[in-house]
């Protein structure tokens, strides 16, 4: 299935494509336990209820805003069983979209303006349950002197570091991502 147009060109094919790399990248990091899974065994894995609910847990302890649709924690909450089990089919028959992101801007100690943008609730436990299997598989691949969206590592860890470097003798920064 695709996305509706509201996500804008390309998105139903943005999202397959990183779908098959996810997969692919979590197979090629645990050949013994993934080669032997087809991509249905791996969707059901990822996303069985039990995976999904977790995923939840972790959303709701993080007490975040609604995102576009308008749906709170407390809202979804609501009626948890109901849309765990819709997200969960939405996942499993592909026919899950994620929304648009809601953006509003907050004014900085400076006084300049910073966009945040909220994801959906439902958006994050879907995210949570990719994250949740991904994590453990990734963060062994992952060289110690990487920090940015790592759980446990923050910028002043990596600030940290880069002053070390700086006094045992290193001279060079070299900051680069890889698209």
């Amino acid at each position: 299935g695709g996305c509706s147009p509201r996500v804008g060109p390309g998105a139903g094919e943005r999202a397959e494509t990183q779908r098959r790399r996810a997969a692919e990248t979590a197979r090629s990091l645990n050949p013994d336990r993934d080669a032997r899974m087809d991509q249905s065994a791996f969707h059901q894995e990822l996303f069985s209820l039990s995976a999904v609910r977790r995923a939840w847990f972790h959303v709701e302890e993080s007490d975040g805003c609604a995102g576009i649709d308008g749906v709170s924690i407390p809202r979804f909450a609501g009626r948890l069983d109901a849309e765990l089990l819709r997200l969960q089919t939405e996942l499993l028959t592909d026919t899950y979209c994620p929304l648009p992101l809601l953006r509003f801007f907050i004014t900085k100690n400076n006084g300049d303006q910073r966009p945040l943008n909220v994801a959906a609730v439902r958006d994050r436990v879907a995210q949570r349950a990719v994250i949740a299997y991904l994590e453990p598989v990734l963060e062994t691949e992952f060289e110690n002197c990487s920090f940015a969206y790592r759980r446990g590592r923050s910028v002043h860890q990596a600030l940290a570091q880069i002053e070390f470097l700086r006094d045992s003798g290193f001279t060079w920064v070299v900051e680069a991502d890889i698209a």
